[in-house]
């Protein structure tokens, strides 16, 4: 019994959890691409945060406020100045995560209301989101897609990220 406890605990400690993503991310390639980068070291990461606070979405059925994390994907730098990002949403309690090993997948496929700044109000959007994530070695490695006809969004890339520590503003 111990044993098959022991096993289960080890195998445990090497699967990617959507806990372990928490924190910074030093971007190395972007759809196979090495990334530019800038002056600025905190504004050249990739972060992946906590935003359980924001009230952007709402469940449709319930009409709850949607926790959700968000994964800030440092693209590159352009002219020392222009800092670029794909932001990512996904949604806590939503979608479906699955992690093993080496791997995590989190896929999603439904209809939410997100708050409209611009007319003040919740608006019905889709978010269709398939991401995989593989670690290898030191780096995190996967693919991104992104889909939402209401808001004329058709994105995809890949990635190649390395862990590093935040800095202390974060």
């Amino acid at each position: 019994m111990k044993y098959l406890l022991s096993l289960l605990v080890a195998a445990n400690l090497f699967a990617i959890t959507p806990q372990d993503l928490y924190g910074c991310f030093e971007t190395i390639e972007h759809n196979q691409q090495s990334v530019p980068h800038g002056p600025d070291y905190e504004r050249n990461l990739s972060t992946y945060e906590d935003y359980s606070f924001s009230r952007t979405y709402k469940n449709v059925e319930t009409n709850r406020v949607e926790p959700i994390n968000v994964f800030n994907f440092f693209t590159g730098v352009r002219d020392d100045v222009y800092y670029s990002y794909s932001p990512i949403i996904l949604f806590q309690d939503l979608g479906e995560y699955k992690w093993n090993d080496n791997s995590l997948s989190y896929e999603i496929d439904e209809d939410i209301y997100m708050y409209r700044s611009q007319k003040e109000m919740y608006e019905k959007v889709d978010h269709r989101l398939k991401l995989s994530i593989e670690k290898v070695g030191v780096y995190f490695e996967g693919s991104v897609e992104l889909k939402s006809y209401a808001r004329r969004i058709n994105r995809s890339f890949t990635f190649k990220l390395k862990k590093v520590s935040c800095p202390t503003s974060y």
